[in-house]
């Protein structure tokens, strides 16, 4: 005579349980790294920092390569016209401002160059220095930038060269801005008084 199935049944069981809780654990598992997956890529995607693109007057760039380093942006305005020359490029050197102190949680500066199209002394076409502005990344880090907008961020600037072509250029731009960009003005007005 046999034994009772009984054991036997409850073995079989017990295997097919452990079997459904295998699968189960495993289900579980591949959902939760498919979440996760999407859930990394749509926040990478949407990030400021892997999302801004520079604008079209930066015609070089570095970036700080260690902490406390400083960032370089190197501006141009294609179509020069000296009146409109400095507005043309602050809502670029606003939005690149913006976005560094938003993607670097560091000391340091930027640096901002600002280059013109024009003839050189022998009347070529050439790249000419404007000036050469720079923030501290500490001040940056205080803008309230709901309440800046690009004339006034100038005002946090500091002057650091400005040429006989950027005289004129800035010339042009305080005339009609000097209200809104005072402080900027003066700054510049006061290291290298116009000719």
């Amino acid at each position: 005579m046999h034994g009772s199935p009984i054991p036997h049944l409850r073995s079989e069981m017990w295997g097919i349980w452990q079997r459904r809780f295998l699968v189960t654990l495993f289900a579980w598992g591949v959902i939760a790294v498919v979440g996760f997956c999407a859930y990394s890529f749509l926040n990478m995607r949407g990030s400021s920092s892997d999302s801004f693109e520079l604008p079209g007057s930066v015609v070089r760039h570095s970036e700080a390569p260690a902490p406390g380093g400083n960032a370089s942006f190197t501006l141009e305005d294609k179509s020069y016209s000296g009146t409109t020359y400095v507005t043309d490029l602050q809502q670029d050197m606003y939005d690149i401002a913006k976005k560094e102190v938003s993607s670097r949680n560091q000391p340091g500066e930027i640096h901002f160059t600002f280059m013109v199209s024009g003839p050189d002394m022998y009347g070529n076409p050439a790249h000419l220095l404007a000036f050469d502005i720079s923030y501290s990344m500490d001040d940056l880090k205080q803008v309230n930038w709901a309440n800046v907008g690009p004339m006034r961020l100038l005002n946090i600037a500091s002057v650091l060269d400005v040429t006989p072509e950027g005289k004129k250029l800035l010339k042009d731009y305080c005339g009609g801005n000097a209200d809104i960009s005072d402080g900027f003005c003066a700054s510049a007005e006061q290291r290298f008084p116009p000719d």
